[in-house]
């Protein structure tokens, strides 16, 4: 081909929207770029920030002259699949189906980007012996043996696979969209070492009646900052020659729990040197990003009454704020009185940078993340010494930020994101170690939760102030802040006061206000808009808190039952082992429902919802947050609590006169009967009314009053803070 010619060449590639395809496919760009064709590289806006980063030497290098020109492909919006999980990487098993379809439906979107008819040659990323193996299975409806016996799959992996009653030609197609394969024209790439795989290619060829190229390998060259590998290649130097196993499984392969414990035994008995890079189901969700956000509503309020604030946590945390907080930092840029502090955990290969948050962190890693918090306090005292501030307020698990106030003749107060009822129901077993009775015994903690958490044999004041951090309150220096509504809980602020020796101030309720883009929410807001008023409930469990498999069979059978209108969240644990939404649910689930239920993968607009006037209930968990919104936004709740703190914070609900708990059994399991019967109570029956009544009311009370409740902790604040400026 003359050269001339080929400069006139332009490609369009389209990888599968996952970090291990993009790779390998943008190596194959570079490598045409070179030889004078110029790449339009279409893909997801996450796969193309991804290589902008991973490449970006690349790109500033090559900027004038590249011939590699970044195209957006937009796939079909949904609330059920947010813009960063249009990747495999990092997307929980059962959103897999949904960005599936997606994708499946992205054709009207690329047609807008190639308006003529072009030929189109198959890229394929795996090697031959695998991908010639799945075609023959395709090919031949799995009716004849592979040709070459070294290469097979076990009898269990067919079996956990695929259905005898159903077509193997199909069954590959579904997985691995062979019929695509077999529409390439004329040839067919493929990402391996010919010499390797002559006979593989030849009958692939023979298979596809094409002809079967390789272009490689190519492998994605990706770039990593020195400060990411300098701990590894320091710890990997110390070792001897070819003495160290590496072990990884790729960038976006999940191996489950039991296989992790299981990887984990064997290393430990091999006793060999090794490095073990493990990855987690970003399914797990416990709590963290829930203090954040209450924090920062806080901070906001501080900075409008003349505080200047540092806001300092650790880089992931500060990057969901820049985020979710995007239109504050711009509209406020030149302005703005809150400067974010980076605080560095101590460096470990056990902790990665992404799991410096509870939310995503699996349950294992938990005291890994506590105790690298609990070594921050000499990296907290030099942004303090740095800083010099005239106040700190503090989270729990950070005992040593009062400490180090103390040293520094700062004062430092504590702030609980929990509402009163809680924190003092859990102060007064801190500070009598179990020994006495809560004073108010319509705050309880039941049984079963009692009897799985705690060891009679321990102290309870230990118990307590490991998984609360009581100790750091105690702290406080003359006052604690407290996000509730003074009105509510006035009884439990006063003992809370008595117990601690402090002044309880209430700031709130604060109400984190993140953002969501309107193509998010456009789906459940225009569903639910054809609903009547208050017939819908909302049933959700909060972003980081994971009801098992067994719960969420539960709740299905329970809202069917119930024959109510309802818009469900489900949020999925780690251990649960499933391929989608239908894979938990029961059989034929959604089918059933679909007239009157919406079901939603992992994520919803909760305050877009909650304020519509078709929403009469709330099913939750009782996080802090959950509870807030539903007093602010005067929806009265279904309690069916998952965590310690979760159970108290029900108790205190149903005394208030908003809220209903469901029933358990005497060992604590939900049964999907009395769920149905709590949420007819609420829906249905004149219970219902009476407490939508009720919620009103403390809304319309809350919204006049919020505002009045900063007042009095900002002037107990500056009082603080001027105090300790006299005696200094």
């Amino acid at each position: 081909m003359e050269e001339s010619q080929r400069n006139s060449l332009k490609v369009l590639m389209v990888p599968w929207s996952a970090h291990g395809h993009a790779a390998p496919f943008f190596e194959l760009a570079k490598r045409l770029s070179k030889c004078n064709f110029y790449v339009y590289f279409c893909s997801t806006p996450v796969i193309l920030n991804f290589l902008k980063q991973s490449q970006s030497n690349y790109f500033s290098n090559n900027h004038p002259n590249t011939k590699i020109q970044l195209v957006e492909l937009n796939l079909p919006s949904s609330p059920k699949l947010p813009l960063e999980n249009q990747t495999t990487k990092g997307l929980p098993r059962h959103h897999f189906p949904i960005l599936l379809n997606s994708y499946e439906m992205a054709g009207p979107n690329f047609s807008n980007i190639v308006t003529s008819p072009l030929p189109a040659v198959s890229y394929i990323i795996i090697g031959a012996a695998t991908t010639s193996f799945f075609y023959h299975l395709y090919a031949f409806d799995g009716a004849r043996d592979f040709p070459f016996p070294e290469i097979f799959l076990p009898r269990y992996e067919l079996e956990k696979l695929y259905s005898k009653n159903a077509s193997m030609t199909k069954f590959i197609d579904d997985i691995y969209a062979s019929s695509g394969v077999a529409m390439s024209q004329d040839i067919i790439f493929i990402n391996n070492w010919k010499c390797t795989e002559t006979k593989y290619m030849e009958y692939f060829s023979i298979l596809t009646k094409k002809n079967v190229i390789s272009v490689g390998p190519l492998i994605g060259k990706t770039e990593s900052k020195m400060e990411d590998s300098e701990n590894i290649i320091q710890w990997l130097d110390q070792r001897d020659p070819s003495s160290t196993l590496y072990a990884a499984f790729g960038s976006e392969c999940v191996v489950n729990k039991e296989e992790i414990e299981e990887i984990a035994r064997r290393l430990e008995l091999s006793n060999v040197n090794f490095i073990w890079v493990v990855n987690f189901s970003f399914d797990e969700k416990i709590s963290a990003h829930g203090h954040a956000t209450p924090f920062f509503e806080l901070a906001k309020r501080l900075s409008k009454c003349n505080f200047y604030v540092y806001f300092c946590s650790t880089p992931i945390i500060l990057n969901f704020l820049k985020e979710s907080q995007a239109n504050f930092f711009s509209n406020n840029h030149s302005n703005t009185k809150i400067q974010l502090v980076e605080l560095h955990l101590p460096s470990t290969l056990e902790l990665p940078l992404e799991y410096q948050t509870t939310k995503g962190l699996p349950r294992h890693l938990f005291p890994i993340l506590l105790n690298s918090y609990k070594m921050a306090g000499p990296s907290f005292s030099n942004i303090v010494t740095n800083l010099n501030p005239n106040l700190i307020i503090y989270d729990i698990f950070q005992n040593w930020a009062p400490k180090i106030a103390s040293a520094l003749h700062i004062p430092a107060v504590s702030y609980i994101i929990i509402g009163a009822a809680t924190a003092s129901f859990f102060y007064h077993l801190y500070a009598f170690d179990g020994a006495r009775d809560f004073p108010f015994p319509e705050i309880f903690l039941p049984r079963y939760e009692l009897e799985k958490l705690y060891s009679k044999n321990a102290s309870m004041t230990k118990f307590i102030d490991d998984i609360y951090a009581s100790s750091g309150v105690a702290m406080s220096q003359d006052i604690i802040l407290i996000n509730n509504w003074k009105c509510s809980e006035t009884k439990y602020m006063e003992y809370f006061s008595i117990l601690t020796k402090k002044n309880v101030i209430s700031v709130g309720p604060l109400i984190g206000k993140t953002e969501s883009r309107v193509e998010d929410s456009e789906e459940i807001i225009q569903w639910l808009d054809q609903r009547d008023p208050s017939s819908t409930l909302y049933a959700a469990f909060g972003s980081e808190c994971v009801v098992n498999k067994e719960e969420i069979e539960e709740i299905a059978r329970g809202l069917e039952l119930s024959n109510v209108n309802f818009i469900w969240v489900v949020n999925f644990s780690f251990d649960d082992k499933i391929s989608g939404i239908d894979g938990i649910l029961p059989e034929g689930y959604i089918e059933r429902v679909k007239e009157r239920g919406m079901i939603v993968a992992k994520w919803a607009p909760q305050a877009k919802i909650l304020r519509h006037s078709n929403i009469g209930g709330f099913l939750n968990h009782c996080g802090s947050n959950s509870i807030l919104e539903s007093l602010h936004f005067g929806v009265p709740l279904i309690a069916m609590p998952v965590l310690v703190d979760q159970f108290i914070a029900a108790r205190y609900m149903v005394e208030l006169g908003v809220g209903l708990e469901v029933k358990r059994e005497e060992n604590g399991k939900v049964k999907a009967e009395e769920t149905a019967k709590a949420i007819k109570n609420l829906m249905v029956e004149k219970k219902g009314e009476e407490l939508r009544e009720k919620s009103r009311e403390l809304s319309e009370k809350i919204k006049r009053e919020e505002d009045k409740e900063i007042d009095e902790a900002v002037v107990e604040l500056q009082k603080l803070c001027l105090k300790n400026k006299n005696l200094s």
